[in-house]
This record gives structure tokens, C-alpha cells and sequence, in this order.
């Protein structure tokens, strides 16, 4: 195993790095996602388990759940999504998110840093780069958030154990009380 800074190394001398300690994440990880093998390296020099150990006595699929629960999923008519979305991001603008942006760079944190890859970030960053005036970048915001709301659907959708509603309005409380044995907490 290579020494020094992970994060500073080649991504194949990380690959090589993980599959020496855990051959089974080294496995499932593209020898080119480089986040992904600095993360299992990183989970493996501070806690000295490796993700692969760690998947498998979290695997929530094979444990018992510890409560009785429900999962409810709300996914109202896209339009209806799409204008809470639009309107969520032009009350984020009106509170202040470029000023927010602005103080974030001032103090460092510069858009390659991934936290400043988040959508809103992302697309401030731009235009604060000059690359795109305000009102483009808060179309992408609001686009970009459509997208992620839509991956977010599709990633769940599919699960037979969600409870589907149209809005928080429609979730039968006393329904899911009465599944839960009378349990409301």
C-alpha cells in the first residue's frame, strides 16, 4: 500500500491501494471514480473496517427491522411538482443565496470543492464566474432541480414497500397508525 496522501496519488495507485485492503469495494468501484476510492480508503484508514465489512452489517435487506414502520413516498402531479420546485428557488434567490455564494467564495470555498458542486452552487458559481448571467443560472437551478427530483422518483418508484401519495394531505394518518399497531411514534 502506497503512503502519504491518497487524494494526491494517481486514481490506478488508489485502486491498487483499495483492492489490497478490500478487494470486494475495489470490485464494485470504477478504477476511475476517484471520489469513490479516496471515500473506501478513507472509511478503511479512520475506522479500520472496510466498506465492504461495513455493507455487510448494514445490509437493512437481511436485518430484522428494529420498529414497526412505513415508508410513504409524496409525489404530487409533476406540474404541481415542478411549480413547488420553481418557487422554492426563487424564495432561496429573494432570502439571499448569491450573497450566500458570494461569502462562500470570500472565505475559501471555491467551486471544484464538492460541496460547491450542490445544484444552486453550481450554477451561481458561473455566473459569478461570469460564464452565465443571473437570471440563466437560476433557470438551471430550477431545472437542474427538476432533474434531481425526477432521478429521485425513479430511484424509489420502483419499491414495493413505499406508500404512495399525490401530497402530505393525502397520507392516511389514522390508517397508518392502525397498520402500525397503535403506535404513533
Amino acid at each position: 500500500m502506497s503512503t502519504g496522501n491518497p487524494a494526491a496519488a494517481g486514481t490506478a495507485a488508489l485502486w491498487d491501494d483499495l483492492h489490497a485492503v478490500d478487494p470486494g469495494s475495489a470490485a464494485r468501484i470504477d478504477p476511475n471514480d476517484r471520489k469513490r476510492l479516496v471515500r473506501a480508503l478513507e472509511v478503511f484508514r479512520v475506522t479500520g473496517e472496510t466498506m465492504t465489512e461495513h455493507h455487510r452489517r448494514h445490509d437493512h435487506k437481511a436485518v430484522a427491522p428494529r420498529y414497526a414502520h412505513v415508508l410513504v413516498g409524496v409525489a404530487p402531479p409533476r406540474d404541481r411538482l415542478y411549480g413547488v420546485i420553481d418557487a422554492r428557488v426563487d424564495a432561496m434567490m429573494a432570502a439571499g443565496l448569491v450573497d450566500e455564494v458570494k461569502a462562500l467564495r470570500a472565505a475559501g470555498y471555491a467551486p471544484p470543492l464538492r460541496s460547491q458542486q450542490a445544484i444552486g452552487y453550481a450554477e451561481l458559481h458561473a455566473h459569478l464566474d461570469g460564464r452565465s448571467d443571473l437570471s440563466r443560472a437560476i433557470e438551471l437551478v430550477k431545472r437542474n432541480s427538476r432533474r434531481y427530483a425526477r432521478r429521485q422518483l425513479s430511484w424509489y418508484r420502483p419499491d414495493p414497500a413505499v406508500r404512495w401519495a399525490d401530497s402530505p394531505a393525502a397520507v392516511d394518518v389514522d390508517s397508518l397508525r392502525r397498520y402500525l399497531g397503535g403506535h404513533s411514534s
